[in-house]
């Protein structure tokens, strides 16, 4: 569909944290570290993703109310 051209896909260098740190010496493998942390990553996308989703939704909601509220001229709502 050609939305790379506005959302190109970098990929993302592997930050080490201290809970990073903390798993590793507890004995944890390095591999499934980062497949917790790629799906922790992916998951806070599809979150966000899903705000944004909830906001427009909330706000067109309440835009369609306000104009659906506005009586014809010459009526005084709904009696």
């Amino acid at each position: 569909m050609g939305l790379f051209k506005y959302f190109p896909k970098v990929e993302k260098k592997a930050q080490t944290t201290v809970l990073t740190a903390a798993l590793l010496l507890s004995g944890i493998p390095a591999e499934v570290i980062n497949r917790s942390m790629d799906t922790y990553r992916r998951m806070a996308d599809v979150f966000a993703d899903l705000c944004v989703y909830f906001f427009t939704f909330i706000l067109s909601h309440e835009v369609l109310l306000l104009v659906g509220s506005e009586a014809p001229d010459g009526t005084r709502g709904s009696e």
